[in-house]
């Protein structure tokens, strides 16, 4: 893991936990799902592509979270932290991994 300094004197810790590496499985099954069928010549690029979108994310999702702590910590209870971190977590995933999934829909039916 690596920590985050900021300016205002915040540190972040960022574990290996936080890589995104379910996301990444989770972006490349899509990809596969709806690119296999169609015999597409770029399915080398596949796990390219996932890792991409994984970084991406990611690090909205590091940002996210950091606002969240920042905003959270002034308002919220301590032992509400980890619920916020976990449901920061869902607010940046799921809209994400649904917007792969209609992109690559979209694509695959033009390969087709």
């Amino acid at each position: 893991g690596e920590t985050l300094l900021f300016a205002s004197g915040q540190a972040v810790r960022v574990t290996r936990e936080c890589g995104g590496a379910d996301f990444f499985s989770m972006v490349c099954a899509l990809l596969a799902w709806q690119f296999v069928p169609c015999r597409a010549r770029r399915i080398v690029l596949f796990p390219l592509a996932a890792w991409g979108v994984t970084m991406l994310v990611n690090a909205m999702r590091v940002i996210a979270t950091v606002w969240t702590r920042t905003l959270g910590g002034a308002l919220l209870p301590e032992r509400l932290e980890a619920a916020t971190h976990l449901l920061t977590g869902v607010l940046v995933f799921f809209p994400s991994l649904l917007a792969v999934w209609l992109i690559s829909k979209r694509l695959a039916r033009r390969e087709r």
